[in-house]
């Protein structure tokens, strides 16, 4: 192995930094994966405005439903495995000799290999039974779509899988760089397969460029992934040896963890079953409104939780509590910070948005305005799922995968009792309770909402009687200052938003007003949250005015 790797190692293992220095790392690799997630992002909503502008609504749904399949699965073995057993694992290895690590990568690496090619070969020879799960008020086209394109797309959770590996290790030597960028070379592939490629195709299947994309754009992000292990030194083989411990660990905290993460994934499925029953476009309105919550998201969120794992789990591995609760509160005041005016914001402006990125050609001002509407208990969401998504991982950086199971077992009870609720019940009249009318599609992302903030506050409890009482209060007075903030934002935002082109306006003049808007509603938001004294606000300008 490289001297570089050693010297990677011995940087990533070092436990004598400093909080300060520590805090700043961090923050220089959230910075890091934030740009690429951010630019990936956006490049994924490029991606969906070609979708929603060039194919009709029943190949788009289809096209949802398919790429659901392979893309749950995709998190259900890729990424869960990679932020509940992989890193931790890896991490417990850090510090051993070389030809120690390799055998634990090659192990891993022959097993996670069959595991996949064995998920690939059994869901495209029962695509037809997984849409009938996913999607049983489909249409007979709809149908026969949705199987075909699964079938095109399901050898994606090959590729993906592999990837993940590859990213798994990176993180454990704290490289985010190539992983973060990997989905930006995913959503290339797919733009450029669906402008490309779609007049080579009947009418009814031109769809199935983007399913094409897919799978370009798997091999781009996995290639990738390679590279950064080479320029590493890391080397990686393909064993059999069932028997390693490393393997036998790994095979233990899946266990739940897979359990956890289906359970997790069951939200989904109970969305995409009852929006088939729905007015058609439902699933399409869903799949928008989802791409929109994923920029902040991922920009945010994931950016934290990602860079945090590593360090969270070398924390536990040490027994450095301390430790362990100030990178905890660093994620979760981070992601307070940033998600809470960006729910606000994104729900003051959610037509405008919707409109300027997705009407054009077959997705009219009426789909804006269902959409928006299914947006609208969303936009609040991402606060809830942010936060979520930070305290999880500190279950799994402890080796527990059992409480997530539990937390998202309660969350599914919740989200599936709502979503019939939210979706139906109103519109039985001989309901107690009932209105007279039903949310319908809105329903289920407002039940996504309620199931999310119930989970967070298991979360809370159950790590507060996990790991003892941590001092959180600064986090409720900061995310106090930051919601006042938001809400004088919101205010602004709701006398503005009126006055804008959105039903005649050019596209450019439309985007301008939008850019204007964001622009406007930004700059209220930093300048309330800098006279409330936010600290994470507060720390950002003094860190700036260090540089300059």
């Amino acid at each position: 192995m490289s001297e570089k790797l050693s010297a990677e190692r011995e940087e990533a293992s070092t436990t004598s930094e400093s909080a300060p220095k520590a805090s700043s790392s961090r923050l220089r690799a959230v910075g890091v994966v934030s740009l690429a997630t951010m630019l990936s992002r956006i490049l994924g909503l490029v991606r969906d405005m070609v979708f929603a502008a060039l194919f009709r609504r029943a190949a788009t749904d289809a096209y949802a439903v398919a790429f659901m399949l392979p893309n749950l699965l995709r998190r259900l073995l890729a990424e869960g495995i990679l932020s509940t057993a992989f890193i931790p694992v890896f991490t417990s290895y850090l510090d051993e000799e070389d030809s120690v690590k390799e055998r634990v990568y090659g192990s891993v690496f022959g097993a996670f290999f069959i595991l996949l090619v064995l998920t690939t070969i059994v869901g495209v020879w029962f695509a037809p039974w997984l849409v009938k799960v996913f999607a049983p008020g489909f249409s007979a086209e709809r149908f026969a779509l949705a199987v075909y394109l699964t079938r095109w797309m399901f050898p994606f959770i090959l590729l993906v899988g592999l990837a993940s590996f590859w990213t798994g290790i990176l993180h454990t030597y704290r490289h985010f760089t190539a992983p973060a960028f990997g989905p930006l070379l995913l959503n290339i592939g797919i733009i450029s397969c669906a402008l490309t490629m779609r007049n080579l195709f009947p009418a009814n299947f031109a769809i199935t460029a983007m399913a094409i994309g897919v799978l370009v754009g798997g091999v781009l992000q996995l290639i990738l992934q390679v590279m950064a292990l080479a320029r590493l030194g890391v080397k990686v083989r393909f064993l059999i040896d069932f028997k390693h411990p490393a393997l036998k660990e790994i095979l233990w905290l899946m266990g739940p963890t897979l359990l956890g993460l289906g359970v997790y994934q069951l939200n989904m499925l109970v969305s995409s079953m009852i929006a088939s029953l729905l007015a058609k476009g439902s699933i399409t309105y869903i799949y928008c409104s989802n791409r929109l919550m994923e920029l902040p998201l991922g920009v945010i969120a994931v950016a934290f939780a990602t860079v945090n794992l590593p360090t969270l789990s070398a924390k536990a591995d040490s027994k450095d509590w301390e430790g362990f609760h100030e990178t905890l509160l660093f994620g979760v005041r981070g992601v307070l910070f940033a998600c809470i005016p960006a729910a606000f914001g994104l729900y003051m402006v959610r037509e405008p948005i919707i409109g300027v990125l997705f009407q054009r050609g077959l997705f009219t001002y009426v789909d804006t305005l269902k959409c928006a509407a299914i947006f609208a208990p969303a936009a609040f969401g991402l606060i809830f799922v942010g936060a979520l998504r930070n305290l999880t991982p500190a279950f799994y950086a402890m080796k527990d995968t059992k409480t997530p199971v539990k937390i998202a077992f309660v969350g599914f009870i919740f989200n599936a009792l709502c979503s019939v609720a939210f979706a139906f019940a109103f519109q039985v009249k001989s309901v107690p309770f009932a209105l007279g009318w039903g949310l319908g599609a809105t329903g289920l992302t407002l039940a996504n909402t309620c199931s999310a903030l119930l989970s967070v506050g298991l979360s809370l409890w159950l790590l507060h009687r996990k790991i003892g009482p941590f001092e959180i209060s600064g986090v409720w007075k900061s995310a106090g200052r930051v919601l006042l903030a938001s809400l004088a934002m919101s205010v602004v935002l709701w006398f503005l938003v009126p006055l804008g082109p959105w039903t005649k306006g050019s596209f450019v003049l439309r985007a301008t007003w939008l850019a204007g808007l964001i622009a406007i509603g930004g700059s209220v938001f930093v300048v309330i949250a800098y006279l409330l004294r936010v600290p994470e606000l507060h720390q950002a300008v003094q860190k700036i005015r260090r540089k300059l």
